[in-house]
């Protein structure tokens, strides 16, 4: 870099002593500061009734305040060359763009200038002659390109700072930017191209990396956020039978209230897109609150007509019907159970299965359009509402349909009565 300039500067005068009415004769300080006990004075007569051993504390102090002072005025001129210089350049831009005639410059301060750039140094002014920059420097110069100066207009004999960009490519998200900037590393090259590391931002390569001309760098844009997560809690139904209800009747005591979950996420966005996910934290927020329903257990005996005439019945019952034989029941013939129920009987018209767990074995059951039948099997592919009505083999009817049932008296035990029936399989 360049000298801004000549500046006074009281860095390393000793400092005047003082006595208690004024300043001391020159001999007198000298004297004091030279620790000479002749000197006759009343400073040194102060002084020589001290003890020695704080002298040399004396001296340390009073020069300890004399380079706090230098520093202090080193460090403000330094700083007003800087907001200078920065100022000039900021206007030194507009001169020089797209390699523009640095004798302006030189008119601007009607004498010649010198342009340090690295090691070398130009004149250049008005009897400069060919003064653009690619003249000078043997090449292109960019408006990316660092050129300041300690004033505007510069003054006659003033430096010109010159710093060449570097070219580099940067993916910022979907972007690709082919830019120049200046700077020693990668950060500080897309500080000067007005791309900045905020935060938990990262660049690939990192920032501290040396900048090397034609680098490809990728910058991540980073951020943490926290996020919460609300799920319902489904409730439970809670069944109480209820005599003075009627069987397959229902009612509602209280209606349940879901509860609310909470979980809390810390999340991890690079870019937009969301690289992590963790917990933090679980807690309920509401406890549900369950349902509470009644079923009814009072068995009422009515009737149903039938082609064998009226029926008297305890249940009626919505069930998917199909059809079988012996035949079609899946069995080969030399299997000691070919052709026989789970009871023992023998399968044939009027005998039906069921599911022993809604309908109980034994039980009497009218089916429209099959008749009176008796629950004497099982099956596997027989689980909750459907049963399978059995035909003889020469006499197999295909039945495949939801129909109202009746389970005819007597009642069974009621140890063996379903009083919630299941709700599958479902009627389509």
């Amino acid at each position: 870099m360049g000298h801004v300039g000549q500046l006074g500067s009281t860095r390393g005068a000793r400092p005047q002593a003082k006595g208690k009415f004024g300043r001391a004769p020159a001999a007198e300080e000298k004297a004091i500061l030279a620790d000479d006990p002749a000197v006759s004075s009343p400073r040194a007569s102060v002084e020589g009734a001290l003890p020695r051993l704080l002298r040399p504390s004396l001296q340390l102090w009073l020069m300890s305040i004399v380079g706090v002072a230098a520093c202090s005025i080193a460090l403000g001129l330094a700083l007003k060359v800087v907001q200078v210089r920065s100022g000039w350049s900021a206007r030194m831009a507009k001169v020089v763009e797209a390699g523009g005639p640095l004798t302006g410059v030189g008119a601007a301060s009607r004498a010649p200038l010198t342009l340090s750039a690295g090691c070398l140094s130009f004149s250049v002014g008005p009897d400069g002659g060919d003064s653009r920059w690619a003249s000078l420097f043997g090449g292109p110069v960019h408006e990316a390109d660092g050129v300041s100066a300690a004033s505007f207009p510069p003054n006659p004999g003033e430096s010109l700072w010159y710093q060449a960009s570097v070219p580099f490519a940067v993916r910022l998200g979907e972007q690709i930017l082919s830019l120049r900037a200046k700077g020693r590393t990668v950060g500080e090259a897309l500080a000067d191209a007005g791309i900045f590391l905020f935060g938990l931002d990262y660049s690939v390569p990192p920032a501290e990396a040396p900048l090397e001309p034609g680098m490809a760098v990728t910058v991540h844009r980073v951020e943490e956020r926290v996020e919460i997560l609300r799920q319902s809690i489904p409730f439970e139904t809670i069944w109480q039978p209820d005599p003075s209800l009627e069987l397959d009747q229902t009612r509602l005591l209280r209606p349940g209230q879901e509860g609310i979950s909470c979980w809390r996420y810390k999340l991890r966005i690079v870019d937009g897109q969301v690289q992590e996910r963790v917990i933090q934290d679980t807690w309920v927020e509401q406890e549900p609150i369950d349902r509470l329903m009644t079923y009814g257990t009072a068995i009422v005996l009515r009737e149903v007509q039938s082609p064998q005439g009226p029926q008297q019945y305890w249940r009626r019952m919505r069930v998917l019907v199909t059809s079988y034989s012996p035949k079609t029941a899946g069995l080969p013939r030399q299997s000691p159970h070919y052709g026989r129920t789970r009871t023992g009987k023998e399968a044939g018209t009027g005998v039906i299965a069921v599911d022993p767990s809604v309908i109980p074995l034994g039980t009497r059951i009218y089916v429209p359009g099959y008749g009176i039948g008796v629950a004497e099997d099982t099956g596997s592919m027989i689980r909750g509402r459907h049963i399978d009505v059995c035909y003889d083999d020469d006499e197999l009817v295909s039945w495949y349909q939801w129909v109202d049932i009746y389970l005819l008296a007597p009642p069974p035990p009621p140890q063996l009565i379903r009083y919630l029936l299941p709700s599958w399989p479902k009627e389509e």
